[in-house]
Parts: structure tokens; C-alpha cells; sequence
């Protein structure tokens, strides 16, 4: 596939163990790579089966290794292990070092990430190329470095999520890590839409809540989530496997996101959501998507299109009674929801990965 010869690659993540939007990026770099390349994740060996359970990769042909080069002090040693690899993909989570591989590429996920501009980082900076999701996370890395930065969106691939009109049941979803914090999905804002106007604009409808839990603060939020739902049909899952999760985008009609509602943007950019990799498997399944004004989704979605952007809660909530109704709109919608997802799949990726690489 990739025209150059039989390469060595490195790929290390800090946040590999969470199993996210992020994780999944980067872990499909190394499965696509490791067709006619040697990949290695530097993480444990475990990861790999329950990458492939809960985030549906094909990693059968790349090498998990212990990740205790990262985590020990010895920068020597580092520096010379990495010296053996042509490509290097670091996802950053802000800190940076001297890179030794032949081509280096940091990957940028959030605007909370960008290393700062100190003079030591300035020398680190110096022999890594730049990758991040989208236009929306760029404009923070330019503002601080001049390196060069590549945008590669996530992709995914449509034919999981292929969905007919008779699959589709009376189901709005949303499909986000757990968080209380940080990157927080909002989903008591949709718990709490949900409930607030059911009797009057969805009382046949469901709204189906799935995300990951990978710690104790996460577990908490998700046992604070599910003490908010009363006398409504709101189902809460963690962890589902990838199969099932993509069942429940065949099944589901329309998509709420809600990250980054009722947060200053402007001081906290990075609570917006960075691309919304989520967003597009649901439009890929013709799920009409409703989500939040700001980040990334700005750029997936075409108002009254393929989707809708809200910015309150009342208009998350007629936005939605109106796509209910007028079900022949809600179709055509979710028709062009499906072309717009194809525009991230493997192929349109992996040639820009192509290019990026060289």
C-alpha cells in the first residue's frame, strides 16, 4: 500500500489505557501502517485484545511492548532506543523531548496539549512535524509554533455502520467518554433536556447514553448520571463492545452532542469538542446529528444539510421535535448525513497519512 519500502515504526500514547476518541486515532495509524510496515505501540500487551474488543482495530499484526521506556527517567536510553525507527507518532499530552527516530510526529489532540513555548522546548521542538485532528485545534498550535502541522481528521468505516430505514427505531443517542470534568460530554444537560420536555415533545422516544468508564472519577460520574433519571426512558451503558455500540447507531434516528455547552470557550477552548469522531459514525449509520455550536463539529457539519448546530437548551429541544415530525425531512437528512460520513473513510485517510509521511 504505502509506496516506500518495509519501515520501522513507533507509537506511543500517555492515555493509551483510556480507550477513547484519541486512542482509537492513533491505534488506527498503527493498524493501517502495520499492513506492509513493522509497527510497535509501546503499551502493555494486554492492551491489545481489549483495544480490538472495545474499539473494533485490527491490530493482529502489530507489536505491543512494555511501556517502561516512558516512564523511567533515562533519556539516553530513550534517545538511543528510538534511533533505530523511521517513524515516530507521539501523542503529546503537552510534554515534548528530543526525538531521535528518522521522522517524528507529534500528535496534537487539544488545545490544552500544545507544548509551551520555553527555550528548552524550543530545541526539542526541532526535528518534530506536527499532526492534529482539525482547523479548529491548528489555529492554537500556529499561534505558538512554526512547525509544520498536518490536519488528519479520524476516519471510519462506513460499511459497519451501514443502516436501512427498517432498522430505525423511535431512538435518540449520544455516544461519549464519561467525564465530569476535563473534556465533559455534558450528558446531564441531555438527561435533563430529555426529561424536561418528554410528556410534551418525546413520549415515544428513548434516549440511549453510552460511554467509557476507565477510572474511579469516571465510575462516580456515571453513577451520578444514572441517580438523575427519573420517570423517563433514558438507558445508561459503559463499555459496550464496538459491536454492540454500532448496533445502536443502526438503530438510532437522531444524535445529540453537547460538549462544550455552558462553558467560556474563549478561556477554555479545549472544553469544546476537537473533532467529534462520534458524530461522524452517526451520520454514517443516517443518524441526524444535533450537536453543540463550537470546535471541531463546525467543520464536519452543514447547517440544515447533513445537521443542525444548537447553542441552548430550548433550541436542542425544538430542533429535535421538528426533525421528529417532519420524518421525510429527517430522511433526507440522514441521506446526506451518510455521504458527508464518506469523506472520512480508511482510503480518503490513508492517502493523506500517505502524504504526511511520504
Amino acid at each position: 500500500m504505502l509506496d516506500k519500502n518495509h519501515r520501522q515504526i513507533a507509537v506511543y500514547s500517555p492515555y493509551i489505557s483510556i480507550l477513547g476518541g484519541g486512542e482509537r486515532y492513533i491505534l488506527s495509524i498503527a493498524g493501517l501502517l502495520s499492513s506492509d510496515n513493522d509497527v510497535s505501540v509501546f503499551a502493555f500487551p494486554q492492551t491489545k485484545k481489549i483495544s480490538q474488543k472495545f474499539l473494533g482495530l485490527d491490530l493482529e499484526k502489530v507489536n505491543f511492548i512494555p511501556s517502561d521506556i516512558f516512564t523511567s527517567r533515562k533519556r539516553l536510553q530513550k534517545f538511543q532506543v528510538f534511533k533505530k525507527y523511521d517513524l515516530f507518532f507521539y501523542v503529546t499530552d503537552g510534554s515534548i523531548f528530543i526525538p531521535s527516530a528518522k521522522a517524528n510526529y507529534l500528535i496534537i489532540q487539544s488545545p490544552d496539549h500544545v507544548p509551551s513555548l520555553s527555550f528548552f522546548n524550543k530545541i526539542k521542538m526541532r526535528n518534530w512535524q506536527i499532526i492534529c485532528y482539525s482547523d479548529f485545534v491548528k489555529k492554537f498550535i500556529s499561534h505558538r509554533w512554526s512547525n509544520k502541522i498536518h490536519i488528519l481528521p479520524p476516519f471510519i468505516d462506513p460499511h459497519i455502520f451501514k443502516a436501512t430505514r427498517k432498522d430505525k427505531k423511535n431512538i435518540i443517542l449520544s455516544v461519549g467518554r464519561f467525564f465530569s470534568h476535563l473534556h465533559s460530554k455534558k450528558h446531564d444537560v441531555l438527561i435533563k433536556v430529555f426529561q424536561n420536555y418528554f410528556k410534551d415533545y418525546f413520549e415515544s422516544w428513548r434516549l440511549v447514553i453510552i460511554g467509557g468508564t476507565s477510572d474511579k472519577d469516571s465510575q462516580r460520574y456515571l453513577h451520578y448520571l444514572k441517580s438523575l433519571v427519573h420517570q423517563a426512558p433514558i438507558e445508561i451503558y459503559d463499555n459496550l463492545p464496538y459491536a454492540k455500540l454500532t448496533e445502536y447507531y443502526r438503530l438510532a434516528k437522531i444524535y445529540w452532542h453537547a460538549a462544550g455547552f455552558g462553558e467560556d470557550l474563549v478561556k477554555n477552548p479545549q472544553k469544546a469538542e476537537h473533532f467529534g469522531i462520534t458524530t461522524v459514525e452517526a451520520m454514517a449509520a443516517g443518524v441526524v446529528p444535533l450537536v453543540y455550536r463550537a470546535g471541531g463539529q463546525m467543520e464536519i457539519i452543514d447547517e440544515n444539510k447533513n445537521g443542525f448546530f444548537w447553542k441552548t437548551e430550548d433550541e436542542l429541544a425544538m430542533k429535535t421535535l421538528k426533525i421528529i415530525k417532519e420524518d421525510g425531512v429527517r430522511q433526507q437528512i440522514a441521506q446526506e448525513a451518510v455521504y458527508r460520513a464518506a469523506d472520512f473513510s480508511p482510503p480518503v485517510f490513508y492517502e493523506k497519512l500517505k502524504r504526511i509521511i511520504g
